[in-house]
């Protein structure tokens, strides 16, 4: 069973981010959510790094 917690959130984005964001969601064939994922562990794994 999962027991995640579900979150719901609001992004504000420019229109030259969102246009990123959909050419992402293009190019790796995932939708927003499994993209902004990707975004955020890939950010994580930076700061991460820099450590």
């Amino acid at each position: 069973m999962n027991n995640k917690k579900k979150e719901i959130i609001t992004l504000e984005l420019t229109k030259e981010e969102y246009s990123k964001l959909n050419e992402y969601c293009k190019i790796k064939n995932v939708d927003y959510s499994k993209a902004i994922s990707d975004i955020v562990n890939d950010y994580h794994k930076a700061l991460a790094e820099e450590k």
